[in-house]
Order: structure tokens, then C-alpha cells, then sequence
């Protein structure tokens, strides 16, 4: 599956009062990668190998 790392797979915005938007990101070239970002920041992220870093570059921001 070739998934584009800087698009979110999943987004939800107006979640409750506090929470505004969570946006779900997968990256990985042999395993999966998540990160996910609550009202902009990054809550969790999976470190990312050097060659999942590399594949990653070959992808448009947005």
C-alpha cells in the first residue's frame, strides 16, 4: 500500500471545545509509520527509519 506520508489518512475537526482538529498520518516503507497531531501538535510519532525518511522525500507536501 503506498499511502502519501504528508496528507492525513484520517481528520476529524470540531471534535469538543478543546480539542479542534486530530489528524491521523501514515508513512513506512516496510512497516507502518503513525503519527497523529491534535490541534496541530504532534501527540505520538513513530520514529522513522532512515530509508522510510528517504521514501518519504519522493512524496509533495500537501
Amino acid at each position: 500500500m503506498l499511502v502519501n506520508p504528508n496528507k492525513a489518512m484520517l481528520s476529524k475537526s470540531e471534535v469538543s471545545d478543546d480539542i479542534k482538529s486530530i489528524e491521523v498520518f501514515l508513512a513506512g516503507f516496510f512497516s507502518v509509520k503513525l503519527s497523529i497531531m491534535v490541534n496541530g501538535v504532534v501527540v505520538l510519532q513513530d520514529k522513522l527509519s532512515l530509508l522510510d525518511r528517504f521514501a518519504k522525500t519522493f512524496f509533495s507536501k500537501k
